[in-house]
């Protein structure tokens, strides 16, 4: 998250760190996400096998024991001899600790993320430093006050002074204390696909789902080579191939007058010749030629009732007349090639590696009005190569590659008659955003969901792959909040919303290391509520979410609930009420500041936790 107003918190990021089982420092990162800036880290990339790690636990025990030697033998001749001494004794003390396997649980809140303290009086690794080097009131005014926060967002005096006195440097106590992964469950499509999904197409000519890119059969065998149907049958859902499909990577489908038309990279269809194109009718239930192209096909749309594609082939931008395709960029666009078409203002609006021929540097960026390229209505185009667009809030947003250099983004948004850089790769203060670009950008709900090969570190949590951008106010590009929804260990391309389902494809195959997805997920994202199911079925509701003032806890099972607390991101109390067991409570938040905030409706025997946004 970041905003102006937001509580600033340091996070570097100094590489990507999507998973790899085989890589120890990988695993690490998702303890403390402060391993990729220590120097020595690279002393334990490939030792994992030499570690018995079984579970979470295990892997807190192993990073706090690695810190433990790391900070052995660093210098300490810049400390005096007393600092040095108790250095010494808090790094006994750690020992101690990480040896004993008892660490803090987290059960106040419905996401993860630190506690100084929890319910029993467990301490985190630096409470408890504090707790054995005699400034026990020290950790419980922490607790108090910052029960949540990372060492770096806790501004309470005699913190540093601790540190100070006793030989730790704050990035040190930062490195000792975990960070946590975002920890939304994904669901698989009955097990998924062998290979990777580039595209797909969500409820259309009575399917729910269309999918296609390099797989070639489903997880259970299924021969599906490159284009996949998601349908419901009689023993269940199933995937189902069209036919034998494609013998190359699909990019790029669309559905147009009963056909259904791809793009990619293969040379046959079925068993007739199809170079780079080809249509699919859903009537007859066939392979139909469509022209030729002499180069990969990465987007196709229909504008103006008639189909273009985009690519790599002469020209990079091309219409089907019906017969044959026809460049349409007449020499205007060159460079690499187009990634995506998208429609704006009643124009084609082309995206992609490219360079327009009008005398100056105009790139990635161009209209097309269905007669000829319109070369300066969207200014000098945008910095980086742009794969996607989107209209968000009104103006039209563009989903880059990330490049090196002070002019990268992630995120651009076309203000009046020139591109403005919105979200740039940034590792610092506040967030930290790092990768290889944004694949694909999606708005609905006040939100711009971005998939792609990034991973995005907040104030309480991280993610890769997927996240929303939203615009609070003021300009788009000084105030909006990013959010991590998923922790991907590899690339999403693709995703589409049907009511509160997020589909999402791409070359992963698990999320947060535990759910097994096989390259296309599911998550429900309940836009407009939220619920949580407690182990024993019970569930509850609140919404609206975000709220503005009045927000409604609804009780859907008798849960017979008797208080109600609300803790800011700090882990500070800032509302409580009792109540009956009514089935639906609203409570009156008009005095809570905005924010992100997290619920708590407790009962004799349970509690349930949830998280929302007061606007």
């Amino acid at each position: 998250m970041k905003t102006k107003t937001f509580t600033l918190i340091l996070l570097i990021v100094s590489q990507f760190i999507f998973g790899n089982n085989g890589n120890v420092i990988s695993q690490l990162t998702t303890v403390n996400v402060q391993w990729l800036k220590q120097p020595e880290k690279n002393l334990y990339l490939n030792q994992i096998n030499k570690f018995d790690i079984k579970n979470n636990t295990d892997w807190i025990a192993t990073h706090l024991m690695l810190v433990e030697t790391t900070l052995r033998n660093r210098s300490v001749s810049h400390l005096t001899k007393t600092q040095q001494q108790n250095r010494a004794n808090c790094l006994n003390t750690l020992n101690k600790y990480w040896r004993l396997k008892k660490f803090p649980v987290n059960d106040y809140l419905s996401y993860k993320s630190p506690v100084f303290i929890d319910r029993k009086g467990t301490h985190c690794a630096v409470g408890y430093l504090m707790q054995q080097s005699g400034n026990e009131a020290l950790a419980l005014m922490i607790n108090k006050e910052q029960k949540f926060a990372y060492i770096y967002d806790i501004k309470l005096k005699g913190v540093s002074e601790w540190a100070n006195k006793n030989g730790f440097t704050i990035d040190e106590l930062a490195w000792i204390q975990p960070a946590y992964p975002i920890s939304s469950n994904a669901n698989d499509l009955i097990g998924g696909l062998n290979g990777d999904v580039n595209c797909m197409i969500l409820n259309a000519n009575g399917v729910p789902l269309y999918v296609a890119g390099s797989f070639t059969a489903s997880t259970s065998g299924a021969q599906c080579n490159r284009v996949a149907l998601y349908l419901s049958g009689f023993a269940g859902w199933l995937w189902t191939g069209l036919g034998n499909g494609l013998n190359g990577t699909v990019n790029s489908m669309i559905i147009h007058n009963n056909k259904l038309y791809v793009g990619g990279e293969f040379t046959m269809a079925d068993n007739i010749s199809a170079n780079h194109i080809a249509a699919y009718d859903l009537q007859t239930g066939t392979w139909q030629s469509v022209g030729s192209l002499n180069g990969d096909v990465n987007s196709l749309k229909v504008y103006n009732n008639e189909i273009y594609a985009g690519g790599n082939f002469t020209g990079l931008l091309a219409k089907w007349n019906g017969t044959q395709w026809v460049d349409v960029g007449q020499g205007m666009i060159y460079g690499v090639g187009v990634r995506t078409l998208d429609i704006f203002n009643n124009q084609l609006i082309v995206g992609g590696d490219f360079e327009l021929a009008t005398g100056a540097l105009r790139k990635n960026v161009c209209a097309y009005d269905g007669s000829q390229v319109i070369l300066f209505s969207f200014g000098m185009g945008t910095t980086n190569p742009v794969n996607d667009f989107e209209v968000y809030n009104g103006k039209l947003y563009a989903a880059c590659d990330f490049i090196s250099g002070s002019d990268t983004c992630a995120l651009a948004v076309f203000d009046n008659s020139s591109w403005q850089n919105v979200v740039k790769t940034y590792n610092g203060i506040g967030y930290a955003l790092s990768g290889l670009g944004i694949k694909q950008i999606t708005a609905l709900d006040n939100k711009l969901y971005c998939a792609g090969y990034f991973t995005c570190f907040t104030a309480m949590n991280y993610g890769s792959g997927l996240m929303t951008y939203e615009h609070t106010n003021g300009t788009p590009y000084t105030n909006y909040y990013l959010n991590p929804i998923l922790n991907a260990d590899s690339t999403i391309k693709c995703m589409g919303i049907d009511n509160s389902m997020l589909y999402f494809g791409g070359s992963f195959t698990t999320n947060s290391y535990s759910d097994t997805l096989n390259h296309i997920g599911t998550i429900d994202m309940l836009f407009n509520s939220v619920r949580r199911e407690a182990r024993n079925g019970v569930v509850s509701e609140i919404y609206p979410n975000p709220v503005n003032e009045l927000l409604n806890v609804s009780n859907f099972a008798a849960l017979k609930i008797n208080t109600i607390k609300i803790y800011d991101l700090k882990g500070v109390e800032v509302f409580e009420t009792a109540i009956t067991n009514d089935a639906l409570t609203t409570l009156n938040l008009k005095k809570l500041t905005p924010g992100i905030y997290s619920i708590q409706l407790i009962a004799s025997d349970k509690t349930l936790n949830h998280r929302f946004v007061k606007l």
